[in-house]
């Protein structure tokens, strides 16, 4: 076990520094795989979360990346600068804090200039930018990391329209630090909505060929960024971690919520539950959530499972036709049906509880030797919050179409 530091550096700085070690003495080399999670934890005798911020680190800088199988070395082929360029020291709201003063010096200058000095392809690059971060932030499944590179392009475009090369070259140098800070910024309180604005102010000027005003807009701009860095610095403690970076985008956890919904309930293959009959996924859920709010309405089931009425009539009339459930009219709401298991629909649901006790049991021991119980009980609660936020959407959306 690794002994917890007593300095003010951050947890998951530890751990940083540690595969920084391993690399440049050689122990660790490309294609090792790193220790788990759990094992990390325990060597540095701290909790998942610095772990988890520090692999989440380390994956973003593409020092490791991600397999199925674990966390592996993607290159070890490092000189000192350049891990030093993408480890801790470097990823503290301190330095990014430090590095917001030379961006405030370079870029208020490179404003200034820019709005003298702009081209019309100047423009058109600039304007492209704005475009990418207004499509970045209107679409939902659109990766954060489109909106950095979008902002980055408008910031190097100010940087170019400035004709300046050697401000070119000391900007373009530090090109990896500033993406760094840049998804710091972007990703933290602050609304994309007010960076976009604000990048659209420092456009107009610098179109308007307005060099004093071009350069206001872009300190106010960089301030602002830094002020939020340094509120969040001040609110976390030494043991909190550093960076908030998402380890998956919008689309990339989609893609994972609708490959788990394609495998445990969508699917079409029929099973045996152990009543001697088959039902398919679809159907026997459907009859749990039957079995779990005794009259319910087709209504709210179709709200529940995010699916059309006449989608869930089609679902509901093949119940009743097994013998399943039956409907009844509701004792409160007018016009309305309650749905309700049958003596054989409430034999089939207890088989299908005990058929997912035991079969579904066994990729949750699998889990239970990776993660606590306390982690798979909060990842079940974000999943629930996030059945109830589609649920919502989808209601939305059904209206809106009709």
């Amino acid at each position: 076990m690794i002994k917890k530091t007593n300095n003010n550096s951050r947890l998951y700085e530890n751990i940083l520094n540690w595969v920084k070690e391993q690399l440049t003495q050689g122990r660790l080399k490309e294609g090792d795989k790193l220790p788990s999670e759990r094992a990390l934890a325990a060597m540095f005798n701290v909790s998942r979360i610095p772990v988890h911020e520090a692999l989440r680190v380390l994956e973003y800088t593409g020092i490791i990346y991600s397999h199925s199988r674990g966390m592996y070395i993607k290159s070890s082929k490092f000189t000192e600068s350049m891990i030093g360029q993408n480890f801790a020291a470097q990823t503290t709201h301190s330095t990014v804090e430090k590095l917001f003063e030379v961006r405030i010096f370079l870029e208020t200058t490179a404003a200034f200039y820019a709005a003298q000095r702009r081209s019309q392809d100047d423009l058109v690059a600039l304007r492209d930018a704005l475009k990418q971060m207004s499509s970045a932030i209107s679409s939902e499944t659109t990766k954060i990391s489109d909106l950095i590179a979008a902002s980055h392009k408008f910031h190097t475009g100010v940087i170019y329209s400035a004709k300046n090369p050697i401000l070119k070259s000391i900007y373009d140098k530090l090109y990896d630090i500033l993406d760094v800070s840049k998804h710091l910024t972007i990703t933290s309180d602050n609304h994309p909505e007010d960076v976009l604005k604000a990048h659209e102010l420092i456009f107009k000027y610098i179109s308007a060929q307005d060099p004093e005003n071009a350069s206001k807009s872009m300190k106010t701009h960089l301030l602002k960024a830094v002020g939020k860095v340094s509120a969040e610095s001040q609110n976390n403690n030494a043991a909190a971690p550093a960076l908030n970076l998402p380890k998956y985008s919008n689309a990339e956890a989609a893609d994972i919520f609708h490959q788990v919904s394609t495998l445990y309930i969508y699917t079409k293959k029929p099973h045996d539950y152990g009543t001697g009959k088959i039902y398919t996924a679809v159907e026997i859920h459907l009859l749990k959530h039957i079995g779990d709010h005794p009259g319910i309405t087709p209504s709210e089931l179709a709200y529940d499972f995010g699916r059309t009425r006449g989608a869930i009539s089609q679902i509901i009339g093949k119940l009743e036709n097994y013998g399943l459930i039956e409907r009844t009219p509701h004792s409160e709401k007018k016009n309305r049906q309650a749905l309700y298991l049958t003596p054989q629909g409430k034999i089939l649901n207890e088989a299908h509880r005990s058929y997912d006790e035991l079969h579904f049991g066994q990729s949750m021991n699998q889990l239970r030797e990776i993660y606590s119980q306390e982690e798979i009980d909060f990842t079940l609660d974000v999943l629930k919050t996030w059945l109830n936020i589609r649920r919502v959407l989808q209601q939305k959306r059904t209206y809106t179409a009709q």
